[in-house]
């Protein structure tokens, strides 16, 4: 096989990347360094200070996502811890308390009951006519008092 061109740029196809050893094969010194390089350093010292800079930066940002990402994380994680206690009460109240809430023949026998109230209770006509009633008869008291007196 022929050494790579250093100018080729290019991604190396298929055919060109040295296969894998079989689970288990080994391969001598002399068959790991044959065939040709997958990673070559090309370019001038520039150009790698400034690709190592790129590659810098996007670690940098990928490591900042993932303190976002853990920070977050830890949050819902402590909102789950202060809900759990919520859950667990909401349970124990629903297993221990909605047995004895009202059911619908429980309201319906409720409703009747109200509607007895409502209908004993005296209506505003028969309130007014309580009221006058009692001012007529303390304005009778009053007069008739006042003709012993004199």
């Amino acid at each position: 096989m022929a050494a790579p061109d250093p100018t080729d740029t290019r991604p190396p196809n298929s055919s060109e990347i040295a296969q894998a050893t079989p689970k288990g094969g080994t391969r001598s010194y002399d068959e790991m360094n044959t065939g040709s390089m997958v990673f070559e350093l090309q370019g001038t010292v520039g150009e790698l200070k400034e690709a190592v800079a790129a590659l810098t930066r996007t670690v940098e940002k990928g490591f900042g996502r993932v303190e976002n990402l853990e920070r977050s994380t830890e949050e819902l994680k402590e909102s789950l811890r202060h809900l759990v206690p919520k859950l667990e009460n909401l349970v124990g109240f629903t297993t221990h308390r909605a047995p004895h809430l009202a059911d619908k023949t429980d309201l319906a026998n409720l409703k009747a009951e109200l509607k007895l109230d409502i209908e004993k209770r005296p209506t505003r006509r028969q309130s007014v006519t309580d009221v006058a009633l009692i001012v007529g008869l303390i304005t009778a008291a009053v007069t008739f008092g006042s003709r012993v007196a004199h």
